[in-house]
């Protein structure tokens, strides 16, 4: 009997000694880093898409000739190891990386480089980044020199240099060219697409998307950058992207370790939680400074148009109101500035008069002020176009007799933005104008703001670097991102004739001073026609949690997963 109990003593230890081999340790068990996207990415290239989900998955999943490093702000090498400025700046010989592969192990060769900058000049395609990649609407070029080199050329003296290709994805030719030409690229790049059919450079590809729910990524084995230590990159072997539409929803799986990064800075009001956290090791904050992103008022500035879908002519335009510089001036000076930071951003804020905050050193012009604070100033403007208190109960009637109001559309789930709309109602009722709030969720409001069906909006547009050269679709009037007025023909006044002159002046001048004077010039035309109202930015505090390594946040948008390829697990 006691043999036999020896007997299986004795194999109990070699099976448990055999589970303990067949078991991977922690450190062999796949490390999974997770983040959080307000919406759903409307494509999953930025060749194709431009909301602030498509950035944040685009960068993920492709890689450029060159990015911003979001800490620095400066320029620096991706898949151009080098480069070489020729010809005074009218061409650029760029080397690549003899070890770059796109995500089925094919190399980046020349010949991708050229297919991917054609591709942003394909009307059927209608790339957003055309714009920024245009020199007075005429193309820069690509030349394939060998495999490894690739000479790009400028129509005329561009200034930006190579910041603006920092946005562009290097796609594989063999595999899309025949896509592109019969413009059905973006059906390959949905998120519900096939992900065997998406093939980029960047650290991560598409395992998997639960629709709603999240975007599953893995770590791309071809991907060819090393850490300064010699680890390969990417650090984690999976990225989830959790869609969490509500800020409070988002700070809920932060503070309990259910997400390691979330969308955006921390609201003001979860800044007290966030410092306990972090006192005890179970976040990390980053102070950053004032924002570059700005929130924005705007109203729709198109022209009316009648049911038969042609200008509505001679019919009383009975909403000229809402389209006077008048009017959005009155605003500006309504809003008490100290009062709206205290409220929205709980004090922690800067003032400010434009969209360049000045949380961008190089651009933003310091000698732009706000207006002052004057309910009078306000109502003299109102008066002005005949908004006027007729029967004196407190609130204006326009000229036709109907009350002073409009609708302003706003984030569902972004409770600064709907602290920012309540102040602003509250504000603007003390001059007699009425505003009805309506909540939308991201992609509702992208699409109200595409087909022009809304009165005003309170929103911001992503950034993905501090040159202006980078959101050129916002600056001019044929920009998909002129906020108040997207995609013209022609510019509609005189004022955005002169804005689009501006800034396309400024493209081809190569000293970067002479840009400064020409982009500051722009901003006094915007601070004086309004067609976007900045009352403050918030003073940004970036939180990811405590178990993170490598973590470099910095103001562009994404601030975190920009350098997601370092970022690792303790």
């Amino acid at each position: 009997m006691k043999r036999l109990a020896g007997l299986l003593l004795t194999a109990l230890i070699v099976l448990a000694g055999l589970w303990l081999l067949w078991t991977p340790s922690r450190s062999d068990l796949p490390v999974e880093l997770v983040a959080t996207l307000r919406s759903e990415p409307r494509s999953l290239n930025r060749l194709l898409a431009a909301d602030r989900s498509a950035l944040v998955v685009s960068q993920l999943l492709h890689e450029p000739l060159v990015r911003v490093n979001h800490v620095t702000q400066v320029l620096e090498p991706a898949l151009a190891a080098s480069w070489t400025t020729l010809e005074g700046g009218r061409r650029v010989r760029l080397q690549l990386r003899p070890e770059a592969r796109f995500s089925d192990g094919s190399p980046v060769t020349a010949d991708d480089v050229v297919f991917s900058l054609s591709a942003v000049y394909e009307e059927r395609l209608g790339s957003p980044l055309f714009d920024s990649l245009s020199i007075g609407g005429q193309p820069l070029t690509a030349t394939a020199v060998d495999p490894r080199t690739v000479d790009v050329s400028y129509p005329a003296p561009f200034g930006p240099g190579l910041r603006p290709l920092h946005g562009l994805p290097i796609l594989p030719r063999a595999r899309y060219a025949a896509l592109v030409a019969n413009a059905t690229l973006a059906a390959v790049w949905t998120p519900d697409a096939p992900p065997a059919g998406m093939v980029g450079a960047g650290p991560f590809m598409l395992e998997r998307h639960e629709a709603g729910v999240a975007l599953h990524l893995v770590r791309n084995p071809h991907y060819w950058r090393t850490a300064d230590d010699g680890t390969r990159l990417p650090r984690v072997d999976r990225l989830r992207l959790d869609i969490v539409s509500s800020q409070d929803a988002e700070m809920l799986r932060l503070r309990t370790g259910e997400a390691d990064i979330i969308t955006a800075d921390l609201r003001p009001d979860d800044l007290p939680e966030a410092r306990t956290l972090a006192a005890e090791g179970r976040l990390q904050l980053f102070e950053l400074g004032p924002s570059l992103e700005a929130d924005m008022l705007w109203f729709n500035l198109r022209p009316p148009v009648a049911d038969s879908g042609t200008t509505a002519g001679d019919a009383p335009d009975r909403r000229a109101w809402l389209r006077s510089r008048e009017l959005r001036t009155a605003i500006s000076h309504a809003v008490e500035r100290t009062s709206f930071i205290n409220a929205v951003y709980r004090g922690a804020g800067v003032q400010v008069s434009g969209m360049i905050t000045p949380g961008n050193h190089v651009w933003h012009a310091p000698d732009i002020a706000p207006r002052p604070f004057s309910l009078e100033m306000a109502g003299e403007q109102l008066d002005r176009i005949g908004v006027r208190d007729r029967d004196g109960d407190g609130r204006r009637e326009d000229v036709y007799n109907t009350p002073a109001s409009f609708t302003l559309l706003v984030q569902q789930g972004h409770s600064v933005r709907q602290r920012a709309a309540a102040v602003l109602q509250e504000a603007l009722a003390r001059i007699g104008l009425t505003v009805e709030i309506a909540t939308l969720d991201a992609r509702s409001l992208q699409e109200r703001m595409a087909t022009g069906d809304y009165d005003a909006m309170y929103h911001a547009l992503p950034g993905s670097d501090t040159d202006p050269s980078g959101l050129m679709e916002f600056w001019l009037s044929s920009g998909r991102f002129h906020l108040w007025h997207p995609t013209q023909a022609a510019p509609a006044t005189k004022w955005e004739e002169e804005l689009d002159r501006l800034m396309t002046r400024q493209l081809s001048m190569p000293d970067p001073v002479a840009r400064q004077r020409i982009v500051a010039q722009a901003q006094k035309l915007i601070d004086t026609e309004l067609p976007v109202i900045v009352f403050a930015v918030p003073r940004v505090t970036i939180a990811t949690s405590g178990r993170l390594t490598h973590v470099a946040p910095g103001l562009l948008a994404p601030q975190v997963l920009w350098n997601a390829a370092e970022i690792g697990v303790r």
